[in-house]
C-alpha cells in the first residue's frame, strides 16, 4: 500500500471516529426520552445518603440535624473536571438566587482527597464557590452512584432525590428546587386555615348526623 493510500484511509478512520463522536455527543444533548438519563447517580424517590467527607473547604460539615426539613443542593466535582469548572457560573447565579433563604442549603462535594487538596483548594477558589465543599467523599459519591462529572442531586424536605442533573432535559434545577421548596417539611405544623378545617371537620360531622336524625315523636 503506497503512503497516499495509507494516508487516505487514515484520514477516513478518522472521520468516521469524529462523526461517531459528535453523534454520542449529540444524543447527550438532544435526548428525546422523558425519563433521566443513566449515569447520573440517585433517580427520584431514592432516599439520599448522610454526606460524608475527611474534611471541607469553606466552612464546617453540615449535620444531619441542619440538614433536616431543608431543600439541598448536592454538586459533585472534581479539580481536574473542566465541565464542573465551566457550569460553576451558572451553578453561582442559582445559588445567588435563593441566598439568604434558609431552606435552600448548596453543598459541593468531591472524591478527591487531602492528597490532592491543594488542587482542590485552587479549584474552589477559582470555581467560586461560596458554599462548604466536601473533600475525600469518596463513600458519599460511591452511595450516590454517578457515573459522570459533573452531577448534582436536589434533595427534598423529606431526605430523598427529587432530581438530579440526568432530568436536565426534563426540568430545570431550578424547577426542581421551587418544586422542592413547595412541599412542606414533615411534621410540619398545620397552616391557620389547615388547622380551622381540622377543627371544623368534627363539628360538621356531627351537625350532619344530627339533621340526619328523625324527630322525636
Amino acid at each position: 500500500m503506497q503512503k497516499s493510500d495509507r494516508l487516505v484511509l487514515v484520514l477516513m478512520v478518522g472521520g468516521v471516529l469524529v462523526m461517531l463522536l459528535w453523534m454520542i455527543r449529540a444524543a447527550n444533548l438532544f435526548p428525546s426520552s422523558d425519563s433521566p438519563q443513566p449515569g447520573f447517580g440517585l433517580a427520584p424517590g431514592a432516599p439520599a445518603p448522610a454526606i460524608k467527607a475527611v474534611g471541607w473547604i469553606n466552612g464546617e460539615a453540615p449535620t444531619a440535624e441542619s440538614l433536616e426539613g431543608k431543600v439541598v443542593v448536592v454538586d459533585a466535582w472534581a479539580y481536574w473536571c473542566g465541565y464542573c469548572m465551566q457550569d460553576a457560573p451558572e451553578l453561582i447565579a442559582l445559588y445567588k438566587t435563593y441566598e439568604g433563604q434558609e431552606d435552600v442549603v448548596f453543598i459541593g462535594l468531591t472524591a478527591e482527597g487531602e492528597a490532592n487538596l491543594s488542587d482542590s483548594r485552587e479549584f474552589v477558589k477559582q470555581a467560586g464557590y461560596p458554599w462548604p465543599n466536601g473533600y475525600g467523599a469518596y463513600e458519599t459519591m460511591l452511595q450516590y452512584g454517578n457515573s459522570y462529572l459533573p452531577a448534582a442531586w436536589v434533595i427534598g424536605r423529606d431526605g430523598k432525590v427529587t432530581w438530579n442533573l440526568g432530568m436536565e432535559h426534563i426540568e430545570s434545577m431550578k424547577e426542581a428546587i421551587d418544586r422542592a421548596l413547595a412541599t412542606p417539611p414533615p411534621n410540619a405544623a398545620p397552616t391557620e386555615e389547615e388547622a380551622a378545617a381540622t377543627a371544623d371537620g368534627p363539628k360538621n360531622a356531627a351537625d350532619s348526623a344530627d339533621s340526619n336524625e328523625s324527630p322525636a315523636e
